[in-house]
């Protein structure tokens, strides 16, 4: 398709852009219609933009529940506190 092994090495590896004049070239070579070529490069695209959404919602709800759990544990330890000096202050006025 009137590059060199190199050449094709390079767009593969994106030192180098691809000539929009190949496109045709391209889609004789594996028998596809220009449409075909870039719908699997749309779809793949997107599979990839909703994979990168849901790691980053997943890691974002991971932090709001370490951050979740740690309010919650503070919440218990002051509550602790404040029972423990309301059983200290029941058994002063009961004498035990």
């Amino acid at each position: 398709m009137h590059k060199s092994h190199n050449a094709w090495s390079d767009i593969e590896c994106n030192k180098s852009k691809l000539d929009a004049e190949l496109i045709p070239d391209i889609c004789n070579f594996f028998q596809i219609n220009v449409e075909d070529l870039f719908e699997g490069m749309v779809n793949f695209q997107f599979s990839e933009k909703l994979e990168n959404c849901q790691t980053a919602y997943n890691q974002t709800l991971k932090n709001e529940s370490k951050e979740m759990m740690g309010l919650l544990k503070a919440t218990i330890s002051l509550l602790e506190t404040e029972l423990a000096e309301k059983n200290i202050t029941i058994q002063h006025l009961f004498g035990w």
